[in-house]
Formats: structure tokens, C-alpha cells, sequence
């Protein structure tokens, strides 16, 4: 958020640029044992989202949050300790796209 701060007057001056913010899926749905994780990351999307209804009518502004899934038996997934048919039970409650991220 303060780079897009940063960087959006430079942009705006020049009528275009476009922000990507590095988001992830945790942000879509909820996450056993990741409850600050994907707050952030939610806010993080609804902030590329609402910047980006700000900027729409009147900049050649854009503004995009990409949603990376998670790798099994990596990082967040191995830290964890949670079984695959855990996870499996916690994300088939709401089913994610591309579509749920800002683009």
C-alpha cells in the first residue's frame, strides 16, 4: 500500500501505469491456523479492488491483485502440519477462481 502510495501521483500524471500487489488465495477463503494471514491478504485484495473502482472512470490507471495458490509440502502447507484431507474439507467450502481476485 505505501508503494502504490508512492508510485500512484507518477502515474496518474502520465495517465497510465498499473499496480500489481502479490496477494494469495487466503485472502478468498478461510484458512485453519492462518486467521492474520488471510486477513492481510484479504485486505490487501479488497484494497487493489477499491483503488482500482477509484481509478477506473476517471485514470489509464490499473490495478491488479494476483492470488497464488499453495504448494503441497511447502512453505505455509508444510509449517502447518495439516493433513491434506483437512485442507481439502476447508477450501471445498468455497470454491475460488480467478475470477474472486482482483484483476
Amino acid at each position: 500500500m505505501q508503494l502504490a502510495r508512492a508510485v500512484l501521483p507518477g502515474m496518474l500524471a502520465r495517465d497510465r501505469g498499473h499496480i500489481v500487489n502479490m496477494a494469495s488465495v487466503a485472502g478468498l477463503a478461510p484458512m485453519g491456523f492462518g486467521e492474520t494471514y488471510g486477513a492481510t491478504k484479504a485486505g490487501l485484495i479488497n484494497f487493489s479492488r477499491s483503488l482500482r473502482a477509484s481509478l477506473r472512470a476517471r485514470h489509464q490507471v490499473r490495478v491488479s491483485a494476483i492470488c497464488p495458490g499453495f504448494v503441497e509440502g511447502t512453505g505455509v502447507c508444510a509449517d502447518q502440519q495439516v493433513s491434506t484431507a483437512s485442507r481439502r474439507r476447508a477450501w471445498s467450502a468455497r470454491p475460488t477462481s480467478t475470477r474472486s481476485c482482483a484483476r
